[in-house]
Order: structure tokens, then C-alpha cells, then sequence
């Protein structure tokens, strides 16, 4: 069944807030059984909108969803037994697309989805560690991702454009089966913290045949634990088929306080004149830090797993980076499992850097292998780079087992271009 959404009432006009007619088309259509939402022939600024099992929500390529600028409107959503948003990063529980708990739903057309982001930032331009960006007005007053699932079965994004999150575009938690498919996810760079896709502890997805600028990181695998009630791995992940462009890591791999990943393939990915190229990371939890959040009013976190990544393959990929193509970066003091049997092959690298592997002994770093593999070694564009973690001028290979080189060919270039 279709269900339009200018028959519930709502405007398209851009500036008429047409969350509450989104929110009965949905509604209805689920409450039907399910079906499709049609959103068509205009632009409609709306809130949050919650979307329920059995609904695919479709936005023509005539129409648009623009989000709206008051982030008081943006209402936190509540701890339930899916998980607990209190832990979120920066302790953020807004955003503009919420499906909790909700099985076959889709967000799908060829129409485009605009966070309008640079409205919850200080549009002057200062330079801070990473480039020149915005400062956000407020960490928790903003919608912090743009789509956000969490607990949900069979998932599908396809075709749409996402343009001008205020924070993460995509963040899907402990779901499980979907489909990520021919979407465009675009920034403005200047606008910080906007990641492309965000798995965590999430189960047989596959993204194709997309296109990701975010000015973080464009595709991040990771396994929170503080925010769920049993830790989850993140697992079978398959990547295809896409341009990436990030302003950090293109791929990042894992963060403090994460759980198993493993089984998870990423192949014939084009990396455009990102930061860094390939990063796994576990860093150190300080006092006071965003993700995961501490500080004065942060809740305490629970008993955390160790941290461990079993068998990644990286495979034809051709990549600009301005720093490290390939990196491991281990905090010694992180609740550690180990890295085992990570595969690159068919990897073809214009960088500013060398591959890294950093990590203690006890943390089983191991089965690390590079087979057909060419690095362009460019001189780097940014004249301070070597401040940065992700450079490494040499290679570096700390308490690594079994490491392999097959086929490694090396020639000079000139200079590698910045990410934005």
C-alpha cells in the first residue's frame, strides 16, 4: 500500500514543520500492516521521525527532507531494554531519523535527506588539529547522527543522498541483516565530527555501489559495549564497490572500550585524497574525552570484554592519502584480546607515509600480511605533518608475529593533496 504523505497532511514548502504529517503517514502504514511512505514534490522540514516495522519510507527524486534547525525540537530519546543512550558519545541522544527495535524498514528514493549541520556549528574558520573547521555551538544540543537504528532486522538504504549532518550520518547498533546500497553521503568539511557509516556490533550487512566525503571517518566498524546490555561482536560486514573521501581514515577499525570484530571484507574500494587510509585503533580512555563519554556526569561504565580483531581481508584498493596507508595503533593500557590474521592484497597507495604497526607484546598482534601491494611514497602537503599520529616517515613494525611482504614495490612520487 501506498501511503502519501501530503495526504496526512503535510506542506513540502520548506519552512512549515511537517513533522507531525511524516509522523501519521508512518503511523498509519505500519498500522496497516506496512508498506511505502511517499514523500514527493517538495521540501519538507521536520524533527525526528520515528520509523516502525514494515514501513519504507520513500523519498522521490523530486522531494527532500530537511531537518530542522531548532535542536530543542530534536527530543532525547529514553534508555529502553534495546540499550542505553546515556552512554552515547558526547552524551548525544538526538537525531533525525530514530528505528528502535523494528524489523523489514527501509529508508530509500532518489531524493535527498539535508541535516542542514552547518546551522549547529560556529561558522568561523579556525584551524585545529586535524584541518580547518567549525566549532559546534553545543555537544548535545544537535542531532548527533542523522539515521539512527538500533536493535533492527532486516535494514535497507538505498539510492538516496544524504547531505550535511550536524554529526555521525549513519549509525546502525547491534542490528542485524541489510542492505546498504547506491547512496551518496556528502559535507561540509568544515563541519566536524560528520563520519559516513558507523557499524557497531552489528551482524551481515553489506554496503555497495556508494559514494562517502565525510570529514571524519567515511566507514567505521566497531563493537560498543557501554551502550548495550551484553557485548556484541561486530561481524561478517562486507564493503564493495565504493569512493570514499574522508578527512581522517577512510576505514577505522575498533575504538577504546570495544568488543570482537571479525569475518569482514573490504574490496574494490576507490580512496580519494583522504588523511589516512586504513586504521585499526584502540586508544586510551582518559578522565574526560567524548567516546566513549567521560566526565563530571558521566554514568559509570560496566565490565568491559576485551578488544580483539580476527580475520579482515582488504583487497583491490587504490587510495591518496596524505599520511599512512595501513596502520595498527594500540593504547598499552586497553582491555586487549588480540589482532589476528589481517590480509591486504591488490592494495595500489599514493601516500605520505609508511605503514605502522604499534602495540605491546601481550596484545598477540599477529598473522599481518601484504601481498601485491605498491606504495607511491609522496612528499606531504601539510608542512607540520609529523605532529600527527597517523604519519610514520618510516616503517614501524612493534611485537608483531608472523608479518609477511609479497610482492611490496616502491617508487618515489611528488605530493600528495590534502583531504578537502
Amino acid at each position: 500500500m501506498i501511503f502519501r504523505a501530503k495526504e496526512y497532511g503535510a506542506v513540502g514548502d520548506g519552512s512549515t514543520d511537517d513533522t507531525s504529517a511524516l509522523q501519521k503517514a508512518i503511523d498509519a502504514c505500519a498500522g496497516q500492516g506496512g508498506g511505502t511512505v511517499l514523500v514527493e514534490g517538495g521540501t519538507f522540514l521536520c524533527y525526528t521521525l520515528f520509523l516502525k516495522s514494515g514501513v519504507r519510507f520513500e523519498v522521490e527524486v523530486n522531494a527532500k527532507i530537511l531537518g530542522g534547525t531548532d535542536p530543542l525540537k530534536y527530543p532525547e530519546l529514553p534508555v529502553d531494554s534495546f540499550w542505553k543512550p546515556d552512554h552515547c558519545s558526547r552524551m548525544n541522544r538526538r537525531t533525525l531519523f530514530a528505528a528502535i527495535g523494528v524489523e523489514n524498514v527501509a529508508l530509500s528514493g532518489r531524493g535527498t535527506i539535508d541535516g542542514q549541520g552547518a546551522a549547529f556549528c560556529w561558522t568561523d574558520d579556525k584551524t585545529y588539529l586535524l584541518l580547518t573547521h567549525w566549532k559546534r555551538r553545543h555537544d548535545t544540543l544537535i542531532p548527533g547522527r542523522m539515521i539512527l537504528f538500533v536493535g533492527c532486522r532486516n535494514v535497507t538504504l538505498e539510492d538516496l543522498t544524504f547531505l550535511n549532518s550536524a554529526g555521525w550520518t549513519m549509525w546502525l547498533l547491534d542490528c542485524e541483516i541489510g542492505r546498504i546500497s547506491g547512496i551518496r553521503i556528502d559535507c561540509e568539511f568544515r563541519v566536524p565530527n560528520v563520519d559516513g557509516i558507523h557499524f557497531s556490533a552489528c551482524r551481515d550487512f553489506t554496503v555497495s555501489d556508494s559514494v562517502i566525503r565525510s570529514s571524519d571517518d567515511s566507514i567505521i566498524l566497531r563493537s560498543h559495549q557501554e551502550q548495550l546490555y551484553r557485548p556484541v561482536p561486530c561481524e561478517r560486514i562486507t564493503v564493495t564497490n565504493c569512493t570514499l573521501r574522508s578527512g581522517s581514515s577512510a576505514i577505522r577499525i575498533g575504538w577504546s572500550n570495544d568488543y570482537l570484530i571479525r569475518d569482514c571484507v573490504f574490496s574494490n574500494l576507490v580512496i580519494r585524497h583522504s588523511f589516512a587510509g586504513i586504521s585499526i585503533m584502540v586508544p586510551r580512555v582518559g578522565v574526560k574525552q567524548f567516546d566513549p563519554p567521560r566526565g563530571e556526569n558521566t554514568p559509570p561504565p560496566p565490565l568491559i570484554r576485551p578488544f580483539a580483531v580476527r580475520n579482515l581481508r582488504f583487497e583491490n584498493i587504490v587510495m591518496e592519502v596524505e599520511t599512512s596507508p595501513f596502520k595498527i595503533s594500540l593504547d598499552p593500557q586497553a582491555v586487549f584480546a588480540e589482532v589476528d590474521s589481517v590480509a591486504i592484497r591488490g592494495l595500489r597507495a599514493s601516500c605520505g607515509g609508511w605503514f605502522s604497526i604499534r602495540a605491546a607484546r601481550s596484545q598477540k598482534v599477529r598473522n599481518i600480511s601484504f601481498d601485491d601491494v605498491e606504495l607511491e611514497l609522496c612528499e606531504p602537503v601539510r608542512s607540520d605533518i609529523s605532529r600527527f599520529s597517523e604519519f610514520h616517515p618510516t616503517p614501524e613494525f612493534d611485537n608483531v608475529e608472523n608479518l609477511t611482504f609479497n610482492n611490496l614495490r616502491i617508487r618515489r612520487g611528488l605530493t600528495t593533496k590534502s583531504a578537502e
